[in-house]
């Protein structure tokens, strides 16, 4: 046996060592009783990262992903009608302020026309109804006249339905046209505008027609005798302007108009300064 063991532990080229004999081999090949050996739970083998094993992974019933789906989109649909109900009162919120914020260039519009009727700037020591816009902080002047012009153009009622845009638009088209109707004569006969009524109209149709308009009258002037007709008209205006302040009238407005092919000034004073044009 000692021979044995001597002769099997003797080491030859490309010959691996025998492994050490455990205790319990030695036991078996002395002639005792065979051990049992212990059983092992076979284990799956674990597939590395981002390999497949190969086999399928069991699908849940079709059933219950039909339900999953259904509820998901039960939940969408009440999420977008909840969406939907805040989107509504947010946009009534705003339209009430915007109908306030009208309401309220109405009533500017009429108080400042008041200030400037009752040459309130004098009373407070300024020299102009210009200067105490400046000076109080209030609107600027061409701002404070667009008010003062819609106020007493439109009821409040009209500058609510129209819009302030539209209606100073709506003004504009006045002035560049030879009828003397006002705005709101148009407005509630719903007048053709261009190729629509006033009512399906917007802000920029009728600002169109205006340049329209003045284009065309503009172009009928090419065929005026007089070649300095448009540079006479404007000489004209600031004469009369100067020759107006200086008789009180501190706010007129006197602007150079083109009208049917024909320049002009256009003259707009104050009721209670009217005793200048006098």
């Amino acid at each position: 046996m000692a021979a044995s063991k001597k002769k099997g532990t003797a080491k030859k080229k490309g010959v691996r060592a025998p492994v050490r004999v455990s205790a319990t081999v030695a036991a078996v090949n002395a002639g005792t009783t065979r051990p049992t050996r212990p059983q092992r739970t076979p284990t799956r083998p674990t597939a590395p990262a981002g390999r497949s094993t190969g086999r399928a992974t069991p699908r849940a019933p079709r059933r219950a992903t039909v339900a999953a789906v259904a509820d998901v989109m039960r939940r969408a649909d009440a999420a977008q009608k909840q969406t939907r109900a805040w989107a509504r009162r947010k946009i009534g919120t705003i339209r009430q302020l915007m109908s306030r914020v009208v309401q309220d260039i109405h009533t500017i519009g009429t108080l400042l026309g008041e200030l400037q009727r009752r040459r309130a700037h004098t009373a407070l020591g300024y020299r102009s109804f210009e200067e105490m816009l400046k000076a109080e902080g209030l609107p600027g002047r061409t701002t404070a006249y667009r008010y003062i012009h819609l106020a007493q153009a439109y009821t409040a009622k009209e500058l609510r339905a129209l819009g302030p845009a539209k209606a100073m638009a709506l003004i504009n088209l006045t002035r560049e046209t030879e009828a003397h109707d006002v705005a709101r004569v148009l407005v509630a006969n719903d007048a053709i505008i261009g190729d629509k009524p006033i009512s399906l109209s917007t802000a920029a149709d009728i600002r169109r027609a205006v340049l329209e308009t003045r284009r065309q009258n503009l172009a009928l002037t090419q065929g005026d005798s007089a070649a300095g007709a448009e540079k006479e008209a404007r000489a004209a205006a600031q004469r009369i302007r100067a020759q107006l302040r200086r008789r009180g009238a501190h706010e007129a407005q006197v602007e150079p108009r083109v009208r049917a092919g024909r320049w002009g000034v256009e003259v707009w004073v104050p009721t209670d300064q009217s005793e200048a044009l006098r």
